[in-house]
């Protein structure tokens, strides 16, 4: 299948978009987790509990699109996102680091449904 110019934009955009959130959210979710944590020790554990997230996320995200369809399963991943990544936030203003860690194992879950786009486009 020959791809058309828009096709590899999209293909590009995807790439690229995957490395780079997966990149800031680490960094970015490291350093609130020096922040909030009363041990600098856990600071990694945020993001380290975010890794297992995708990592049970890849079995819930097929078996979830297998069941429901991709279309549905993104917009579910999508209001899921949203509500725990508010999560997040109230746990960063209230200095809750338990908080935090427990809404970044389901954000984990999101970014695994989000990985799965990767796998809508033939290249």
């Amino acid at each position: 299948m020959r791809m058309t110019p828009s096709s590899t934009k999209l293909a590009l955009f995807v790439i690229l978009g995957v490395i780079f959130s997966t990149v800031i959210i680490a960094i970015i979710t490291t350093y609130i987790g020096s922040q909030i944590s009363s041990i600098q020790s856990l600071s990694t554990l945020p993001m380290s509990i975010s890794v297992v997230g995708i990592a049970v996320g890849a079995i819930v995200a097929t078996k979830t699109m297998s069941l429901i369809g991709r279309k549905y399963g993104f917009i579910s991943a999508s209001i899921g996102n949203t509500l725990f990544s508010i999560l997040a936030a109230y746990s960063i203003f209230n200095q809750n680091f338990y908080i935090f860690c427990f809404a970044n194992f389901f954000i984990g879950i999101g970014m695994a449904f989000t990985h799965q786009y990767l796998s809508l486009i033939h290249i």
